[in-house]
């Protein structure tokens, strides 16, 4: 019989039955608190003394005589009720005037023993020191308090006396904004990665740095990215403005500034073993921070670029412990900033769950369930998850075109515009020569895929890298100036794909496209090649190696 570990712990034991698990629960409940008694101060022990008798009624008649023998061999400062008596103290001291700060009173679960208090003597089996009774109080509040939420564990053990195995949670806390929808796309890859391989072993957050972490004045970044996104000239102004190392600098100082306490904060708060970054501008700071926090030595801090063919320059920071890069363009970019051999690791773009694996069902099916015609050759054209890039003009000439050459079973359209809502509207509005079927976000873009022949979008590095997954002919119809340029590259240089900017011109490949099925299998053939539908779980474990290694 074990023990239920507490929360952010796994415990490696069955248990077996209810009742015995509430009885040592309770002993062990007993007996921390009984050893905290002796740590605190005389109208301290009678609040002990009263929690404890009062705990004690309501536990005894589930305790049984194995348990009562097993819980004093478990010292650990651990029950949540436990720590809610602590805090009754703490109360109890501020309101006499007690100042804390003064003196640590360590945990055995801590590492290193601690004393009981009195005489200075050891405690039986952990060593440590001891320490006075009237020395400080809030240490011991701090611990109790972090103790109420996790972060502290204690060792269950079985009704014959044999520890059970227990192992704390990793916390990874992954770093992005919602800048595109690229970047959280990514970090819930890497979320769903780690879930899959090693289940309840690591504690995953994402945060988005700039909006729920520093919030005022960056609260506004997104809708700002969009902004920029249907302005090119504004954003190529912006982009090689925070390229340049000397305005780059300047605006990593006043950003820095801005959000120290509250990103200082929040790394206290979650105390994360890993932070990973999946955007350009979460390296920089986060970095600074745990370096004035004195935690860099036991925070490793990794990242991971979602950019295909190039990189901004704040990619690669040459304090990170790895930098993840999808391909040979992106890793000459790295050595080029001055990151070693041995930070870099290349591992294809962390794409989602649903591309981990070929599809489940045939093409034809999979245009019925999507409301498309099952024996038409069929075109995805997409905008990125805000819907920019020309859609309208694109589509619009797609369909013009596949009508006056093909007929209306040259071709088909799926029409995806993400978050813009009023696209989707006014196309859904519009009367089509061919079969068109229009949509909003949509959260099966794998079948999408699939389920298509070839595909238009701009040129971001998600959907480039799940449409060669799903072995579709890639035409980039945009691009962002800068940043996506180096991701038109890559689908040209490898023979997936073109670009053309015209919508036109793009109607005219894919008529010729569907009417040369031999030219759509060759580049089909070829994306093959270059799909690397399992780099987002090569690096997770890659990642896990990393910390596991720091741990050892």
């Amino acid at each position: 019989m074990a023990l239920a570990p507490g929360r952010g712990e796994r415990a490696q034991c069955q248990p077996r039955r209810r009742a015995a698990w509430s009885a040592a629960a309770c002993a062990m409940e007993l007996a921390a608190v009984a050893a905290f008694a002796g740590a605190v101060g005389p109208h301290e022990k009678r609040l002990v003394r009263a929690w404890q008798g009062d705990h004690a009624r309501k536990c005894a008649g589930h305790v049984a005589p194995q348990t009562r023998a097993a819980a004093p061999r478990a010292p650990q400062w651990t029950s949540g009720s436990f720590a809610g008596c602590a805090l009754s103290c703490a109360r109890s001291r501020a309101r006499r005037g007690v100042r804390g700060r003064d003196r640590i009173l360590s945990c055995a679960n801590g590492g290193g023993g601690s004393g009981r208090g009195g005489k200075g003597g050891k405690r039986d089996g952990h060593g440590g020191s001891g320490r006075g009774e009237d020395d400080g109080f809030d240490e011991q509040l701090d611990l109790a308090a972090l103790n109420l939420l996790g972060l502290l564990s204690w060792r269950p053990w079985h009704r014959d006396g044999q520890e059970c195995s227990v192992q704390k949670k990793k916390r990874v806390l992954i770093l992005m904004s919602d800048t595109g929808g690229g970047h959280r796309a990514s970090a819930q890859a890497l979320e769903a990665a780690f879930r899959q391989l090693f289940g309840a072993e690591y504690e995953v957050t994402i945060s988005d740095m700039f909006v729920e972490i520093a919030g005022r004045p960056f609260h506004k970044f997104p809708q700002q990215y969009s902004y920029a996104a249907n302005h090119p000239w504004f954003w190529k102004a912006v982009y090689y403005y925070a390229g340049f190392p000397g305005t780059r600098q300047i605006t990593e100082n006043i950003s820095y500034w801005l959000m120290q306490k509250k990103l200082r904060d929040a790394l206290l708060e979650m105390k994360p073993d890993l932070v990973v970054s999946v955007h350009p501008l979460c390296q920089e700071l986060p970095l600074r921070a745990l370096k004035k926090l004195k935690r860099r030595d036991v925070t490793r801090f990794v990242t991971v670029v979602t950019d295909l063919g190039g990189g901004h320059p704040t990619w690669f920071h040459k304090g990170v412990d790895a930098c993840f890069v999808p391909s040979n363009e992106v890793y000459k970019l790295a050595k080029r900033a001055g990151l070693k051999d041995d930070q870099i690791v290349k591992s294809g773009l962390p794409i989602r769950q649903s591309f981990w694996r070929a599809a489940s069902k045939s093409k034809s099916r999979l245009r019925r369930e999507l409301g498309l015609k099952p024996d038409v050759p069929a075109a995805l054209v997409i905008g990125g998850g805000d819907g920019v890039g020309g859609l309208r003009n694109v589509a619009v000439s797609m369909a013009e075109t596949l009508g006056q050459e093909c007929g209306s079973r040259g071709g088909q359209l799926v029409i995806v515009c993400g978050r813009n809502e009023a696209l989707r509207k006014n196309l859904q509005s519009l009367s089509w020569p061919v079969h068109v079927v229009v949509k909003g976000f949509v959260s099966n873009m794998s079948d999408y895929m699939a389920a298509c022949d070839t595909i238009v979008t701009k040129a971001g590095p998600g959907t480039i890298a799940e449409a060669v997954i799903r072995k579709l002919p890639i035409i980039v119809s945009g691009y962002l100036p800068g940043q996506e340029y180096g991701n038109v590259r890559f689908v040209v240089d490898n023979h997936v794909g073109v670009y053309e900017p015209d919508p036109h011109a793009i109607a005219r490949v894919v008529v010729d496209w569907f009417g040369h099925p031999q030219k759509l299998k060759q580049l089909s053939d070829r994306a093959a090649v270059v799909a690397r539908p399992e780099a987002t779980l090569d690096i997770a474990r890659r990642i896990h190696a990393l910390l596991s290694s720091s741990r050892s």
